[in-house]
Parts: C-alpha cells; sequence; structure tokens
C-alpha cells in the first residue's frame, strides 16, 4: 500500500494485505516505511529533483491512465502493462539504475 500525506509532506508504504514473505519469521515482515519529503522546489530546486515522495507522486501520477493493479509499481508497456511489476523485474530496475548512476559518475 501506498499513502501520500497531507500536502504530500511524506508518503508511508506498508506491505500489501496477505503479504507472506519468503522468510516467514523474519522481524520486518509488517515493516512500515515512511518517507519524509524534502524541501519544496521553490526552496531548492537541485535538491527537489531528489525528493523521493516527489517522484512516487509523478510516477503513480502519470501511470495512473493505465494502472490495473494495486501494487505501487507496474509495467509500463507490452501485454503487462498495468499490471504488477514481478519482483524479478524490480529488481532488474534497480540494478540498472543503480549501474546507471555509477556510470554517471564515472565509477567503476
Amino acid at each position: 500500500c501506498l499513502m501520500f500525506g497531507l500536502a504530500y509532506s511524506h508518503v508511508v508504504l506498508r506491505p500489501q494485505p496477505g503479504y507472506v514473505p519468503k522468510v516467514p519469521t523474519t522481524p520486518f515482515q509488517d515493516q512500515v516505511v515512511n518517507l519524509q519529503a524534502l524541501p519544496p522546489e521553490e526552496a531548492d530546486p537541485a535538491l527537489a529533483l531528489l525528493c523521493p515522495v516527489r517522484a512516487l507522486r509523478i510516477y503513480v501520477d502519470r501511470t495512473q491512465s493505465f494502472r490495473s493493479s494495486e501494487q505501487p509499481f507496474v509495467c509500463y508497456g507490452g501485454q503487462q502493462k498495468g499490471k504488477a511489476v514481478s519482483k524479478q523485474r524490480l529488481a532488474h530496475w534497480i540494478v540498472n539504475d543503480i549501474v546507471l548512476t555509477y556510470q554517471s559518475q564515472d565509477e567503476p
């Protein structure tokens, strides 16, 4: 579940009801993640681009028209467009983003 706070001051991420982790004894099974927004764009435009709340809000807005899942992350093309993205695909996206970040910084 993804819930935005008042005036997008924060976002709360919590597991979907019925979620069963791979390791059922993990202490993180029902962990809630609360991300605070960074200063508004007017205060620091460059810093605002790094705001996780802003990024999630824009992502949800841009996928709303074809979204067919309550999951936060959905496929954006092909036959699966609008459906929940798989764990493997999400992991692939994260790895690609990390690689691109290192490449943009000229790091190995």
